[in-house]
């Protein structure tokens, strides 16, 4: 789950640059509040990141691979702009 949203963020930090360092939740919301690509799938990344990191808790294999689908989606509109 980490090495899910790490790669997320590098790939939003590479292209818009203000984002780095900033907290999981406001990175989140600032990707959603621009209007940027990926912003539904950048929130259920983080939401599913802060659920494992702090919360405790351990994802089933279908939810591992639906955070792997979002990252792909998320890619995907951030190569398109």
């Amino acid at each position: 789950e980490s090495r899910i949203y790490l790669r997320l963020r590098e790939g939003y930090e590479r292209k818009y640059p203000p984002l780095r360092g900033t907290p999981p939740l406001e990175f989140s919301r600032s990707i959603r509040e621009a209007g940027w690509p990926g912003a539904n799938d950048v929130d259920r990344i983080v939401g599913r990141y802060l659920e494992v990191r702090f919360g405790g808790r351990t994802l089933p294999p279908a939810e591992l691979s639906r955070m792997k689908a979002s990252l792909r989606a998320a890619r995907r509109g951030l190569r398109q702009t």
